[in-house]
């Protein structure tokens, strides 16, 4: 019995409601719960726990001189959902503040719960429990932290009475004395007998009052290097568990990562070859392969590489293991691979097929680590990291030293990336150093071109801007910067307000850092030539894009891009790799077999072209290339012409293969006729919806708004042709009169979405001005209308004119 894990199944009814209440207080859990904690709580991630544990056990085996010791213990909960005891947590919830009726509505759900048990297959009897949260509730994730709140309450409590002190790891560090994550729980102590009773005190409360267990036999405690190991001993049998030297994981991380960083993380590597040799990739096809390495393989070292920087070696050999089985390399086999891992790497859309760079997206995601230091200066984490590292500068300019930990490395190695990719959004301008700071929206370094004149006193933006209202003073601009400068800043809008300025993420459209845009940063500062390279292409941009979002089996897409990319194993192409074979046609015997010669010079290719009801558009020229004949095509052919081509060039291929390895003999109007049937049965076996093409969508009609109540449609008009634009704003009441309006003329405006949101706020303050309270704004701009719902600030380039329109609406 100690082993039974039983698991209520919640009906649909029922996990409804369960979620609209989770939904409800996951809102307010950051208000209530420790910063310690950092699992089911929005905006704190399970990295930052570990990144704050392998600092703290960094920091106490360096500590090697000095009377006073700290310790690090490590608990392990024995089935802690299922030992929670009811009366526990309605007390929990009650002293944090819930009302009465909000308890009620938990305790309805967490006490209507009932086991049965299988009996040779049939359900036998119930058990109405008197503990414990049930496995698959949307709930019980929030309602156990609330639990674990009491456990870090008294230990917050006992540090405060100085009977406690956990570990600071620098002077001005605050003290940690315990990290959780759900019931995985980290405590830290001074290493003397009376931190050890408050320790034990503290778990025997917990045990006593919430029902939770410790298992002893799992749980260890490792000692700062100035303590003796005779008195590591005594505190470690005082608290009954083992002693070790150091611990070699924590929430899946190695906290110890010694000078041979490729054996820290060879369990990566293990765990990758037995997931691709498991797969039997001869059994898969090309297309099953790609998202089984997009998918599974590619994901294992994502946690790790969120926390410390994998070596570039290291890397490579994963790389190479997902080469070998994406080339069907598997047991020692030699297999050619038909082309390089980078090339595999690049983008979709210039002829690769968008695997990960895996050191590339290594610094991608330490980056997001870095931006989170910057952007959350509050956190614990960013407290703890910035008293250490960076107390008088700032994270971006601050030196390595050689004794920093190996977390810190990790996250510093990515800040090439944050200084390549991020920029200031201008505020208040009082900031931001014209000359030195990047500020401009112009990758790749955002600053001015123009030098600074000599004897010039203005250094910060604001002194560019003119007041009543804010905007840019043209002439000072014309007289201090170069054309171009000028014209970049003329771009930029300006709020009503003196706003804070901000560091935003250039490369996405909501100026929010995204690990996807910070990875094709990376791939350009590890690579810029190859990037260059593939960015301009080789004039194919719109083949590639015809190919992938052709509707037709993905198999058939992948044997595209092979002959497109000139790896088709044709026999030239075997011959070119050394490989010797008789080299003629096996269709016709007549000539060479390469790609273009197989799909469409050979009599029997052009036997079923003339079966194919394609059309002659696109496939009766002479060609000297694939790509030339592709792109014939697609300028010629409708949307079901082109995927029926696509279908009875990969039959062509398949018939060659029949005659190759099973001596088949093929006839064109077959094989032309079965292109046509696959290409027919795939578009059946498709959804519906997914078979739609672009959708006609009519103007929607205005409609009243209830009574009592005001419309206000906003709306902007703006030509790419010029630099300035209109806003108009209606207000009409509920039996849809006229009430007023406003129309203006605006320059200086260089999009659409500029235009959309400076209407947005002229619609607002024609509101405040009318003192319309009961107002309803419409707007055909879904991207202002959900940038002004947000909760969250604007950093998108219309950022300081959405927040200016949400001040006047508050």
């Amino acid at each position: 019995m100690t082993q039974l894990r039983p698991i209520s199944l919640c009906n649909v009814l029922f996990k409804i409601a369960s979620k609209v209440l989770a939904n409800r207080l996951k809102i307010i859990l950051p208000s209530l719960i420790s910063p310690s904690q950092s699992a089911f709580v929005s905006g704190r991630l399970i990295s930052d726990n570990s990144i704050l544990a392998a600092e703290i056990i960094h920091c106490l085996r360096s500590r090697r001189r000095g009377k006073k010791g700290f310790l690090a213990l490590k608990l392990d909960m024995s089935k802690a959902y299922d030992r929670i005891e009811w009366p526990f947590l309605e007390e929990m919830m009650k002293k944090l503040g819930f009302a009465e009726q909000w308890v009620r509505l938990i305790m309805t759900c967490v006490t209507t719960v009932s086991y049965s048990f299988l009996v040779h297959g049939s359900p036998c009897g119930y058990v109405n429990p008197s503990r414990g949260l049930r496995q698959g509730d949307p709930l019980s994730p929030y309602l156990f932290i609330l639990c674990a709140q009491g456990f870090s309450s008294f230990l917050t409590h006992a540090e405060r009475d100085g009977r406690l002190k956990g570990v600071s790891i620098c002077r001005g560090a605050p003290p940690i004395n315990h990290l959780m994550f759900a019931d995985d729980c980290y405590l830290f102590a001074r290493a003397n007998v009376g931190d050890c009773g408050t320790i034990k005190e503290a778990l025997s409360w917990y045990e006593w009052v919430s029902g939770q267990q410790v298992n002893l036999q799992k749980s260890a405690i490792c000692f700062s290097k100035n303590i003796k190991h005779q008195d590591q001993l005594v505190l470690a049998a005082s608290l009954g568990v083992s002693c070790v030297e150091h611990y070699d994981k924590y929430l899946g991380l190695p906290m110890v990562v010694g000078r041979n960083k490729g054996s820290s993380f060879a369990h990566l590597k293990e765990r990758l070859g037995k997931k691709l040799y498991g797969w039997k990739g001869k059994l898969l096809s090309g297309a099953g392969k790609e998202i089984l390495i997009k998918t599974v393989a590619q994901a294992l070292p994502l946690y790790s590489m969120s926390v410390y920087l994998l070596p570039k070696y290291f890397c490579d050999d994963l790389n190479r293991l997902i080469a070998d089985f994406w080339w069907n390399e598997n047991n020692g086999d030699r297999k050619i691979h038909w082309l390089a891992w980078d090339k595999l790497c690049q983008p979709k859309d210039v002829g690769g097929l968008g695997f990960r760079d895996l050191y590339a997206f290594n610094l991608a995601m330490l980056a997001k680590q870095g931006w989170r230091l910057i952007q959350y200066s509050d956190s614990l984490i960013a407290r703890v990291l910035r008293a250490k590292y960076f107390p008088d500068k700032s994270f971006l300019d601050v030196p390595v030293s050689d004794n920093s930990s190996y977390v810190w490395k990790s996250i510093c190695a990515a800040r090439k990336i944050l200084l390549q990719g991020s920029r200031w959004q201008v505020g208040s301008g009082a900031e931001i150093d014209i000359w030195k700071d990047p500020w401009l929206p112009r990758p790749s370094t955002f600053r001015v071109i123009s030098p600074k004149p000599t004897g010039c006193a203005i250094t910060k933006v604001k002194e560019l801007i003119l007041d009543h209202p804010r905007r840019w003073n043209i002439s000072l601009l014309s007289n201090l910067l170069y054309p171009p400068d000028v014209d970049v800043i003329r771009t930029l809008p300006l709020s009503f307000h003196h706003r804070v300025d901000a560091l935003i993420w250039h490369f996405d459209k909501k100026g929010q850092f995204t690990v996807k845009s910070a990875y094709k940063v990376a791939r350009t500062v590890l690579d810029p030539q190859t990037l260059a390279s593939s960015s301009t292409g080789n004039g194919f941009s719109k083949g590639w894009t015809a190919i992938w979002k052709a509707k037709i089996p993905s198999k058939i897409k992948l044997f595209w891009w092979k002959a497109c990319t000139g790896i088709l194993p044709t026999k030239d192409n075997l011959w070119k790799r050394k490989i010797h074979l008789d080299t003629c046609c096996d269709l016709c015997g007549a000539e060479m077999e390469s790609t273009l010669h197989v799909l469409w010079h050979c009599p029997f290719a052009r036997g079923v072209w003339a079966c194919a009801l394609i059309g002659s558009g696109g496939i009766s020229q002479q060609y000297h290339h694939v790509h030339d004949w592709v792109l014939s095509c697609i300028d010629h052919l409708s949307y079901a012409s082109l995927d029926l081509f696509f279908v009875t060039g990969w039959a062509i291929w398949e018939a060659r293969n029949g005659k190759l390895w099973n001596n088949q003999t093929p006839k064109p109007e077959f094989t032309s006729s079965s292109a046509a049937v696959r290409l027919l049965d795939f578009v059946r076996a498709r959804p519906q919806g997914a078979a739609l093409g672009r959708g006609c969508y009519a103007p929607q009609p205005w409609t009243k708004p209830c009574a009592g109540s005001l419309k206000i449609n906003v709306d902007g008009s703006w030509t790419a042709s010029n630099t300035y634009g209109g806003v108009g704003i209606v207000v009409r009441d509920s039996n849809g009169k006229f009430v007023a309006g406003r129309a203006l003329y605006v320059d200086n405006v260089f999009s659409a979405l500029q235009v959309e949101a400076m209407a947005a706020r002229e619609g607002a303050i024609l509101a405040v001005e009318g003192d319309f309270n009961n107002a309803i704004f419409e707007s055909d701009s879904l991207q202002i209308v959900s940038a002004i719902r947000s909760s969250s600030v604007d950093r998108s380039n219309v950022g300081p004119v959405v927040e200016d329109t949400k001040a006047l609406l508050t």
